[in-house]
């Protein structure tokens, strides 16, 4: 019994302490971990079905996005389920908003999409995000204010 407790966590030893015998205490053991494994199980489905479906929110930027995607991608790969990079790349890519529309062809034309990694991706996108801010940006400042075009209120 003494080996089997070394075994388990201090969190199961109340648990498996009172079986009489040790092979109770083992049964009892595998039946948790069983138990257990489900759980994960069930935790991997749900958070892959999270990653199929994500998208970008109203007004997210590249990084808040590339924030939520990876932290999916490194939770299902601390539960056992690994996905591999060129399919993130290829995910991120088809759930662009449609502003990106042409930095995504522009993307799936130059790089290979099978050695492209998510932060060069994400690298390139930022630019590209950077870039719209500042066309915004331009755009505000030739409409200038109402009262420099003399057009304020009465």
């Amino acid at each position: 019994m003494g080996a089997l407790m070394r075994y388990i966590p201090k969190e199961m030893w109340g648990a498996l302490g009172a079986k009489k015998l040790v092979k109770e205490a083992w049964e009892a053991d595998k039946t948790m971990k069983v138990g257990a494994n489900r759980v994960k199980e069930i935790n991997v489905q749900k958070l892959l079905k999270d990653f199929e479906n994500v998208e970008f929110k109203d007004g997210e930027s590249v990084e808040d996005f590339d924030m939520r995607i990876v932290n999916l991608v490194v939770t299902l790969k601390t539960l056992g389920e690994t996905t591999d990079e060129p399919y993130v790349v290829k995910k991120i890519l088809r759930v662009l908003p449609p502003r990106f529309g042409q930095v995504t062809v522009s993307i799936e034309m130059i790089c290979d999409l099978k050695t492209l990694t998510v932060e060069e991706l994400v690298g390139r996108l930022r630019v590209a995000e950077d870039q719209f801010d500042n066309q915004v940006d331009q755009i505000t400042d030739k409409q200038g204010s109402p009262d420099a075009c003399g057009g304020g209120v009465a």
